[in-house]
Formats: structure tokens, C-alpha cells, sequence
């Protein structure tokens, strides 16, 4: 049976934004085409008309978003390496190869904000360019060979840049930020892949990461 799994093995904080031990927040969101097509939320599309298009984007969405990762962090001093135990930390786990992974991951000084940044996420589908982009995607869509597929390529792409926009927003409690896109032919093909102590946008982080599978 085919298995894929990608992993969080540590990260090295340089500055935790206090001046004694911080309370930080990690944040993770993955996604995948496949998420999307193997859940069947796009199993009904083709024959929808545009109103239930727009509903089943507005469901994609939502449940792509339900998957993003918060996770507290007590007691983190400066010069600090997380390690996530001897296997890493499970972040994405298939029974499917994707043929692209995209990742965005930051660590915040823990606060509301941090709070605050979540519930947006959640609410996404209220963002100021959300119906714009569902506009023009209904609008591309039928001219595309295999629609569902478009749809999912496409939706992944846009939660992906409003987060990794929103994330850039408040760099005062920024302690970590790191988007990275991945795809099988180029980054995996061999289904083993590691990243170690690779600098994050703010340069005070170093993470690890790596992607394991089998086909």
C-alpha cells in the first residue's frame, strides 16, 4: 500500500521575543491537491450548477483550513533546538503520493493575536478577495481537461498565498515564518527527502523537516 509522510524534526529558535523564557505558538498548514479529490468534496461538481459550484468551493475551502495545526510551546529559552522526538512529528500522513506538497509553518510569541490569526483562518471564506478569486476560477474552469483537479490546484494555491500573506502581517511577534512548495518529481522522487537546519524568511530559525514513503 502506497504511504507517504512528511515531518516536523526540529527547530532551532535564536530569539524567542522575550526578554526571559516565551510561551510560543507553532503554526502549520499543509496542502495537497489530493486532500481535496480523495475526500470527494468535488465528487458532485461537474454536474453542479454555478450556485452549487460556489458551495462546494466554500465546503473545499473550509475543510482544507479545518487541517492547519496549533500547538503551544512553554518555557522556550533563546538558543533553543526543538526536537521533536526520535521519529519527528507527524504533519502530514497519506495513503496516497501527492504529487505536490505546499507548506507554511511559523512560530509566534504566544498572545491573543496569535489567537485572533486562527479564527481568520477559519473565516477565510469571508476574506476580502475570496469571492473574486471564486469568480474567476468559475469562469476558467470549464476550458480545463479535468475540472475537479483545477478547481483543487487552484484553491490550495490561493489559501496558500492569503496565508502566507497574513502570516508576514505582525513581525513583532514573528519568531518564525517558512513557506516552502514541494513536488514529487522534482523534491521527492525517491520518496526520501531531508531538510536540515534550513534558514526560515526571518533568518532567527532553523528547521528540519523530512519526507518519507513508499510506493
Amino acid at each position: 500500500m502506497p504511504y507517504f509522510d512528511f515531518k516536523l524534526n526540529s527547530v532551532f529558535v535564536k530569539n524567542n521575543r522575550d526578554i526571559n523564557k516565551a510561551e510560543l505558538q507553532l503554526f502549520s498548514f499543509i496542502s495537497t491537491s489530493d486532500s481535496l479529490l480523495n475526500g470527494g468534496v468535488f465528487s458532485n461538481f461537474l454536474s453542479a450548477n454555478e450556485k452549487d459550484k460556489k458551495d462546494i468551493l466554500r465546503a473545499a475551502t473550509s475543510e482544507l483550513i479545518s487541517t492547519k495545526q496549533l500547538l503551544p510551546l512553554e518555557n522556550i529559552p533563546d538558543n533553543f533546538r526543538m526536537n521533536f522526538g526520535i521519529n519527528g512529528m507527524s504533519l502530514y500522513r497519506s495513503h496516497t503520493v501527492p504529487e505536490f506538497l505546499d507548506w507554511n509553518f511559523a512560530i509566534f510569541e504566544s498572545d491573543e493575536d496569535i489567537r485572533q490569526f486562527g479564527s481568520k483562518l477559519d473565516k477565510l471564506v469571508d476574506h476580502a478577495s475570496y469571492n473574486g478569486f471564486v469568480d474567476n476560477l468559475l469562469l476558467v474552469i470549464g476550458a480545463t481537461a479535468t475540472p475537479q483537479i483545477y478547481a483543487a490546484a487552484k484553491l490550495t494555491q490561493f489559501i496558500t498565498k492569503v496565508i502566507a500573506g497574513e502570516l508576514m502581517l505582525n513581525k513583532d511577534d514573528q519568531v518564525c515564518v517558512y513557506c516552502e512548495s514541494f513536488n514529487k518529481y522534482e523534491n521527492y522522487p525517491n520518496l526520501n527527502l531531508k531538510g536540515v537546519d534550513i534558514d526560515d524568511l526571518t533568518q532567527n530559525c532553523k528547521i528540519s523537516y523530512s519526507i518519507f514513503g513508499a510506493e
